[in-house]
């Protein structure tokens, strides 16, 4: 094949079902053979078949690399770049999602990216194709790929007849993108995870709409200002990042925090000590992995085969100085053993939490940082207050832990319900400015009315892939909790030791209005 010879790839991908390997792709190559076989030409006699478009294509088994894109660097820092500036800006903007093009219009209107060269389109064709242009290679770009793993396909090579044009057609399957997991915890993480999905398209949807009605020559030609799309898409920024973030991360926390109060379970365990202890042992001994898995190994076998036991026990001995501190200075009146386990049951949480939002982290920028925050500020409200609160107040007993997740979870639920309502907010907020925007497009050509027809697509879209996940997200997310209530509450009976006189004490969240955190009381009346 000759280095300049156009060529045209078409990619086949089958839906959900069963499908043979190839059929997708031989379904394309027959549409394709079937062009100018049903008819005549003018000059042909009527007898005469025309002649075909594709004389015909040859079927070649490939295997396709799973590599990183090859770009060159510049092309790629382009496509990936983020806003940076000072410390102030990147604070600012440590949640903003936009890369490559997106980002560089934010800083500069008046920015010509790279992109396709106009000898490219057919002669005559409008030039349509720039945003997806900038789209695709920004996603390009962010592809990792699998060095270690090849796609094997089956590829169709044909030339068109009209300009030899070669035509390559791909064949794939549903199930090479995807990885089916029979279990129910990867139904839930799959189900999630499109939620979410829907959630940033929508974002994007809004943001590209933006870059384009921000450009000096509409501004200019719509006489308003860009203030209306930066406000517009930054609502709509704010209630999709609640959804994905925010509430998801703090419905973890809530869930992580609430198993402590199985700790008060544990003490009734002649085994409590070695339980303690191992368990102690086993988190110091994942952090140690954790922590040294990129280092090179040591030089000498018996300093390589230490490390493990030199760093569990650093991490019991740590978690232990710990656990008798708290009891000394905070008077928590439960055991050391107790103290350790409680501590290092927090300590994994805290390690499955960070470890989910580090994988989240490449899609939605700051979600890291923001996880540990919300993880921290809520786990020292529990230990350092509401923990000792428990202790000292009358009635509790030998369910000190218990009480203080009970009225933890009463705080996070607040956190939550506010996310809730600064999510909804947005939400509405942004519904008539989007269509206040729409009304500042010039529409007296062509070219004004087919912005305007696009903006109202692209907020359509948003507010409906919007809506979408957020609904499904309220439904499966209840329905999860109320079992979680019934294994936790009734089978397991985690806060069974709780006195309801003290349960019902306003003194530990007296700072919450009862419209956030509805007392016990009137919920046992409702």
């Amino acid at each position: 094949m000759n280095p300049g010879e156009p060529r045209v790839a078409i990619i086949a991908i089958h839906g959900v079902g069963q499908h043979l390997s190839g059929a997708s792709a031989d379904a394309v190559s027959t549409l394709l053979l079937s062009i100018g076989r049903n008819g005549t030409g003018e000059n042909q006699e009527e007898d005469e078949m025309p002649a075909p478009l594709y004389p015909g294509f040859v079927a070649k088994s490939i295997d396709v690399p799973l590599r990183r894109v090859q770009a060159p660097p510049e092309r790629d820092t382009r496509a990936n770049y983020r806003k940076g500036g000072s410390w102030l800006s990147r604070l600012w903007s440590i949640f903003d999602e936009r890369r490559g093009y997106l980002a560089k219009a934010r800083e500069d209107a008046d920015y010509v990216p790279h992109g396709y060269k106009v000898d490219e389109l057919r002669g005559g064709e409008p030039d349509r194709g720039e945003f997806g242009y900038q789209f695709m290679l920004t996603q390009v770009s962010g592809y990792v790929g699998e060095v270690d793993r090849n796609f094997q396909t089956v590829r169709l090579d044909g030339k068109r007849a009209a300009d030899s044009a070669a035509v390559h057609i791909y064949d794939a399957h549903y199930s090479d993108l995807t990885k089916p997991q029979s279990n129910i915890l990867s139904f839930f993480l799959a189900f999630y995870q499109l939620l979410f999905h829907l959630a940033s398209l929508s974002l994007l949807a809004v943001y590209w709409v933006e870059a384009e009605n921000v450009r000096k020559e509409n501004v200019k030609k719509d006489k308003t200002g860009t203030w209306r799309w930066r406000i517009a898409s930054s609502l709509h920024a704010a209630s999709v990042r609640l959804l994905i973030m925010w509430i998801p991360f703090l419905n973890l926390i809530l869930l992580e925090i609430a198993g402590s109060a199985f700790a008060d379970k544990a003490r009734s365990l002649s085994t409590l000590p070695v339980i303690s202890f191992v368990f102690a042992a086993l988190i110091s001994l994942i952090t140690t992995f954790f922590l040294l898995r990129r280092e090179p190994s040591p030089s000498r076998p018996f300093l390589w085969a230490t490390i493990p036991f030199l760093g569990t026990g650093l991490g019991v001995l740590l978690l232990s100085g710990l656990a008798c501190l708290c009891n000394c200075v905070f008077h928590l009146g439960v055991s050391f053993n107790e103290t350790l386990l409680l501590l290092s049951w927090l300590l994994a949480g805290g390690f499955i939490l960070g470890w989910i939002a580090w994988k989240y982290d490449p899609l939605r920028p700051g979600v890291f940082k923001l996880s540990i925050t919300l993880y921290i500020v809520n786990l020292c409200w529990f230990l350092l207050y509401l923990l000792p609160h428990a202790a000292n107040t009358p009635g509790v007993g030998e369910n000190q832990v218990a009480t203080a997740s009970l009225w933890a979870v009463q705080w996070i639920f607040a956190e939550l319900l506010l996310s809730w309502i600064l999510c909804f907010l947005c939400a509405l907020l942004d519904w008539p400015l989007c269509w206040f925007c729409e009304l500042g497009i010039n529409t007296d050509d062509g070219w004004g009315k087919a912005r305007s027809a696009r903006a109202h697509a692209a907020f359509r879209t948003g507010r409906f892939a919007f809506a979408v996940p957020a609904i499904l997200f309220v439904i499966v997310t209840c329905a999860l909790w109320s079992g979680v209530l019934v294994y936790g509450s009734r089978r397991f009976k985690a806060f069974d030791g709780v006195p309801c006189d003290v349960a019902k004490s306003e003194d530990a969240h007296r700072w919450l209005p009862s419209i956030l955190v509805p007392r016990i009381q009137p919920v046992e009346d409702w």
